[in-house]
Order: C-alpha cells, then sequence, then structure tokens
C-alpha cells in the first residue's frame, strides 16, 4: 500500500506478454486464507516504448485472494499498433480475477488513448471500457470509476484540486496513512483513491501576508503588532484572513474558533468569529479582533486556532500592542514641581514670598505638561482647587484648559492676598487620569506682612568689571509716576531715605558708558546691597 510509481520504461518488443507492469502480483499465496492485499497505491504509465505491451496493475494466477482497492491504476501510453497494447488490470483468466473472497472496487481505472488500450485484459480477452471490465465477474469494480485523475505532474502523483479521486474510496483499516504520514480520510469523509489522501492546508494572513504558524515575532507589517492606543477610550480593531490553500475541507474544531491566551489575553477580544470550515482551495473566512489596553505599555497575547490541518494543529501566532498613558507635570519658573511636594520653594514659584497684607496681591503663573503618549484629561470641576489651612488666601483666577496632548502644555494662574501677617500655606490640586499621579498636589506658601511707614534703599554701581562708578544717576520711580533721583559717589554708592514702603518702584540706573537693567520691586521695609552692574 501507498506506493507511487511513475517513469517505467522497457527496450522490449515483445506483445504476447507485459514487459512494463507497474505492480505485478505473480505469487500463489501459503496459506488456506492467504490474500494480496494491493491498497491506495498509485501507478502512472507513460513509456516512450510503443512497441510492447504493459499493464499498470497484473496478477499471475487466479488462485490467492486479492484485495484490490483504492488503487489508481492510470495508463497514459500513447497509441500502439498491432498486437502491442496498454491496460489498467490484467488476470490470467477472463472468468476470474483471484480466488474466492476476491475483491477489486473503488479504484480508478483510467486509460488516456483508447488506440489498443483497454481498460482490463483476462487471459487473450480485451475489455475496452470498466463497463466491459465489470463483466469479468459479477461485482468487479462496481463502485471504481474510469477518469484522469489529474496528478499534480507526470512525476509529482499527489492529487490536484479537481481530481475525481478525491473522497470517492472506501475505508481500509489497515492503511490508517498516506504515502506522506497523512492521516486517512480527513474528517469524516471517504477515503482518497490511490497513495496521497488530500488534506487541507491552513494558512492565516494580515494585511494579505502569511504570518507563520507559531509565530512569536508581532510585527505591523502583517498586522499581528495592533500598535499605540491610549488605555482609557482607545481600541484598534484588525480584521484577519484565514485560507484553505489544501485540497480538502478545512475545518475550525474549538469553540471558541479562535482562542486568546497569553500574559495580557484581557486585552484581547475576538468579536467577530470565523466560519467553521472552508472549502479547499479557494476558501477563506475573516476574524476580528480588537485590542484595548487594559494598562500602560507593551501587552502581548496569543491567538490559537484550533483546525483538522495535519500539520498545523493548532495554528498559533502572537499578537502584541501598546498601550498609552498621559503623564502629568506642573513646572513653576520652567522647574518641575514634584507630584505631593511639601517644600514651597522661590525657585519654582511655590513660595510667593512677603506680600504686604493690605492692597498688595502676587499672581504666579504654572504650567501643566504633557509627557506622555496619550492625551491628558483634568478632571477637577474647578480644575485646579486649592485647600489647606490658608486656603481662602490663594485664588486660582485663570484656571487650565483640558485635554492636554502629548507634548502640549496649559497655564494656569494662583494669586496669593495674605489676609494676616505671618507665614500663609495651602495645597494645590489638580485631577487627572494619569494612571499614578491623580490627584497632583503640591503645597504653596506665602508670608505676609505689615510693612513700616518708610524704608532706606541703597547699593553700588560697578563696572561690568566691578570697579565703582562715580556721577551715575540712579532713579527710584514710584507706582504714580514720580520721581527721585541720587548720584552716585566716589566709591559708586547710592542711597535714597524716606521711601514709602508697601508699594512697587522701578529703579534705574544710566551712565554715559554702560547700560544696566532696571529693576521692578515691592518696597515693604529697608533694601540694602540693591547693586546694579553695567553691560557692555
Amino acid at each position: 500500500f501507498n506506493n507511487s510509481i511513475y517513469n517505467l520504461n522497457s527496450a522490449s518488443t515483445a506483445t504476447a506478454t507485459r514487459r512494463i507492469i507497474g505492480i505485478s502480483s505473480q505469487d500463489t499465496g501459503t496459506g488456506a486464507a492467504a490474500t494480496h492485499n494491493i491498497q491506495n497505491n498509485t501507478v502512472r504509465l507513460s513509456p516512450t516504448n510503443l512497441a510492447t505491451s504493459n499493464s499498470t496493475f497484473e496478477i499471475g494466477s487466479t488462485t490467492p485472494v486479492f484485495s484490490v482497492r483504492n488503487n489508481i491504476f492510470a495508463n497514459f501510453t500513447g497509441a500502439q499498433a498491432g498486437a502491442a497494447g496498454h491496460y489498467t488490470w490484467a488476470s490470467t483468466s477472463s472468468s476470474s480475477i483471484g480466488g474466492p473472497g476476491t475483491v477489486s472496487n473503488f479504484n480508478d481505472l483510467y486509460i488516456d488513448n483508447p488506440t489498443n488500450g483497454f481498460v482490463g485484459r483476462g487471459a487473450a480477452t480485451n475489455y475496452a471500457t470498466l463497463a466491459d471490465w465489470r463483466t469479468i465477474v459479477a461485482g468487479t469494480d462496481a463502485n471504481s470509476i474510469s477518469a484522469n485523475p489529474l496528478f499534480t505532474s507526470t512525476t509529482n502523483l499527489h492529487l490536484t484540486l479537481s481530481s475525481p479521486t478525491i473522497d470517492t474510496g472506501t475505508t481500509i483499516a489497515s492503511v490508517p496513512v498516506d504515502i506522506d504520514g497523512d492521516s486517512r480520510p480527513h474528517g469524516a469523509v471517504a477515503y482518497d483513491i490511490g497513495a496521497d489522501e488530500t488534506i487541507p492546508e491552513m494558512d492565516v494572513k494580515g494585511l494579505n501576508i502569511s504570518i507563520p504558524s507559531g509565530d512569536t515575532t508581532p510585527t505591523t507589517a502583517d498586522d499581528t503588532d495592533f500598535g499605540q492606543t491610549p488605555v482609557n477610550g482607545g481600541t484598534v480593531t484588525h480584521v484577519f484572513t484565514i485560507e484553505n490553500t489544501g485540497l480538502a475541507l478545512l475545518n475550525l474544531t474549538a469553540t471558541p474558533r479562535v482562542a486568546v491566551g497569553g500574559p495580557n489575553s484581557a486585552d484581547f477580544a475576538v468579536t467577530v468569529q470565523p466560519s467553521a470550515s472552508l472549502v479547499s482551495g479557494v476558501g477563506t473566512t475573516t476574524f476580528t479582533v480588537v485590542f484595548d489596553p487594559g494598562a500602560g505599555g507593551l501587552r502581548t497575547a496569543t491567538l490559537s486556532i484550533a483546525n483538522d490541518d495535519t500539520n498545523e494543529n493548532p495554528y498559533n501566532f502572537a499578537i502584541q500592542g501598546t498601550g498609552t498613558v498621559p503623564d502629568i507635570d506642573v513646572k513653576g519658573l520652567n522647574i518641575s514641581i514634584p507630584d505631593n511636594d511639601t517644600t514651597p520653594s522661590l525657585t519654582d514659584d511655590t513660595d510667593f514670598g512677603n506680600v504686604n497684607v493690605t492692597g498688595v496681591m502676587v499672581s504666579h503663573v504654572f504650567t501643566i505638561e504633557n509627557t506622555g503618549l496619550a492625551g491628558l484629561n483634568l478632571t477637577g470641576n474647578p480644575r485646579v482647587v486649592v485647600s489647606g489651612a490658608n486656603a481662602v488666601d490663594f485664588a486660582v483666577t485663570v484656571q487650565p484648559n483640558s485635554p492636554i496632548l502629548p507634548a502640549g502644555t496649559t497655564t494656569f494662574t494662583v494669586v496669593f492676598d495674605p489676609g494676616a501677617e505671618g507665614l500663609r500655606s495651602a495645597t494645590l490640586s489638580v485631577g487627572t487620569d494619569d494612571p499614578d499621579e491623580n490627584p497632583y498636589d503640591f503645597a504653596i506658601q506665602g508670608t505676609g506682612i505689615i510693612p513700616s511707614a518708610f524704608a532706606q534703599v541703597s547699593g553700588r554701581v560697578l563696572t561690568p568689571d566691578g570697579r565703582a562708578i562715580r556721577n551715575a544717576i540712579v532713579s527710584l520711580i514710584d507706582s504714580l509716576g514720580v520721581r527721585r533721583t541720587a548720584t552716585t559717589s566716589s566709591f559708586g554708592l547710592y542711597s535714597f531715605s524716606n521711601v514709602s514702603t508697601g508699594q512697587m518702584y522701578t529703579i534705574t540706573v544710566t551712565t554715559k558708558r554702560y547700560r544696566f537693567t532696571p529693576r521692578v520691586m515691592q518696597i515693604d521695609g529697608n533694601v540694602t546691597n540693591l547693586d546694579f552692574v553695567g553691560l557692555e
């Protein structure tokens, strides 16, 4: 069984006997129950020598019991002349094909060229057609066919998709596999005739690119990598195609037909399952997988498709996607303020400094940045909340915008208006959908002061290299535009006395050679060492 025979030839010119024989059973056998089993073989004859007779199968005696089933005996010999002939089945008798119990059935007995070509021969009797051959013994080849088996090629005797021998044989328990080791029969259908059992061949594609079974390297090229999507509200849908490139029906055998497993299987769902079976050769079906990440970072899983492809069951391959999350950062004076910061500082503007209790307010602007890969939503109402011991002394006068795109920014403004003298503290809280910084809190503070009525302001005017500048004009301008001036001494010293406190002043310096940067400041008490250094 399971023999594939082809390319036989001979230089003989004998015609009375067959000199080219695919399978010959000459032994008479031993023992009362001796049986010759000729089953699930494929023989193709197409000799170039047309001068001699040939047969694909022949017996040398009718004494043994023969079981000749599920064989392809295909004779493609060209037209012959004279006594030379070609046959599929040859017996030594015109009334017997074997001892009692012999059976010949479910075969394909094909003659390609009928010129001196015969389905059978019994002794000296030729049987031109299958119908003629069936008369040699009642019941002979009752379920057999006589059709071109449609091989892959003259030297590759595997069956092609349209072969009439597919699923037309009978079950033979002693031949459980074919010539390639594939199980017989495929599925619940009958055996194929011949040495080859056609099987399905499963292929899964993404973006029309084949995904190998067992693939562990997801890629965007075949859609096994779902790319990036936000953890909150983001999904990605990919459609995969299952193809049956084999020659038999492909069945998907599990429930569900496509199963998701692996470390992050909960992040992937098969929302549309494929069909249960696919016809051979051209059959396709699709299934849909949705990626909905439950956390940030790389998320991995495996798709598994149980089927009856003999060498790809189950058909497994890895998939992955990346969940993206926002990441909030708040800055003052372009310095990051850590979440839960409890140490206000002048460096990052969380310390508002000294502010007059009566009639003076100080505004600080803070920036919210989204350094993550997903949009950042500010979820509070209001978006920035003030709380803490002295919350009434601080107010958010400009609220930030929301949402904030990745790499985007927005600002908010906080005003400090102390209601009493001394240290005043509060906490700012920003509600967000940042998974690990919600809410984003940090402490702020300022100091309320009650200034004295008058103060003294003094300092020096210096060259860029630190030398004193004499006769520089220093101007002190109050909030109403009233100007006072002082001229520096030979040591570069200047001084203003009786300066009214509790208001903003602008101090400028003028010399013939150097430029100076003006100072704007609130004066609440004596100010010393207010030096100005010239610019070239």
